[in-house]
């Protein structure tokens, strides 16, 4: 296997563990070779991060380290030349990657050795290099609060949010409010969510009041009925909702849904 293309090399890396005489010699190679995958040609700014998640990694769980690089790798066969073309094209995408990606790196690091699912280490891979690749566009702040939401989410909560998401694909949420209308929401809310999960009533609106609480959909009152009947309490998608479900899509999901295969 050729060391040339950086995500083989980190999957040859964590496959030749065994012949690594120091754990945190060991890991501190993970990260340099993760943090060179950042870095333009000629560029060694997140090098340092790298090295202070190295000093760390004494205290994380193996496993939840290698399915993380892992998942980054898998990411970045996808990701890494639109990554370095922005980084190259615009002075302010280089400046993220500089200032705002090494915080970044050892925030999911840190988030990813603490999760109890292998999904979720993977969503938080997607949230970092999805970060990368936008870049100023949504900010350093905005992917963090994506990584603690990715923490917390399980996948029944992931697999509800991207229902609601997928019902409400032809609204523009970048626009104004961002938030979908009433009436709207009320039209399409049962049809199109509801019946098409396979939960019962009280999973649906116990997954939503869970979404709710951090600002991904909103309900939505029926003033035509008391919400206290038969009925689920309909929801709204929210932009942070919407944004959250594009952070977490993964590269080959997107291709895929480009090429429609």
């Amino acid at each position: 296997m050729s060391i040339d293309h950086p995500p083989d090399a980190i999957q040859a890396l964590n496959a030749s563990d065994d012949r690594q005489r120091s754990p945190v010699s060991k890991q501190a190679k993970y990260f340099l070779e993760v943090a060179k995958l950042f870095a333009p040609p000629g560029a060694g700014f997140i090098l340092g991060a790298a090295k202070v998640v190295a000093d760390l990694i004494g205290r994380r769980e193996e496993a939840n380290r290698r399915e993380f690089l892992d998942s980054v790798a898998e990411e970045l066969k996808y990701r890494a030349g639109q990554i370095q073309t922005l980084v190259a094209e615009s002075a302010e995408h280089r400046r993220f990657m500089e200032e705002e990606m090494p915080g970044l790196l050892l925030d999911a690091v840190r988030r990813a050795e603490q999760a109890r699912a292998r999904e979720r280490i993977a969503r938080m891979a997607r949230i970092l290099l999805r970060a990368a690749e936008l870049g100023p566009v949504d900010g350093a702040d905005f992917a963090e609060e994506m990584l603690r939401i990715a923490m917390d989410l399980d996948d029944r909560d992931v697999i509800v949010l991207r229902e609601i998401d997928r019902a409400f694909a032809g609204c523009d949420l970048r626009g104004g409010r961002g938030k979908i209308g009433r009436t709207q929401v009320l039209q399409t809310w049962r049809f199109a969510v509801v019946n098409r999960l396979t939960l019962k009533q009280g999973e649906v609106l116990s997954v939503c009041l869970k979404l709710q609480s951090y600002g991904l959909i909103e309900a939505v009152e029926d003033r035509s009925k008391n919400n206290l009947d038969e009925e689920p309490l309909p929801f709204g998608l929210l932009q942070k909702g919407r944004a959250f479900v594009e952070y977490v899509r993964s590269a080959g999901e997107e291709l895929n849904a480009t090429t429609g295969s």
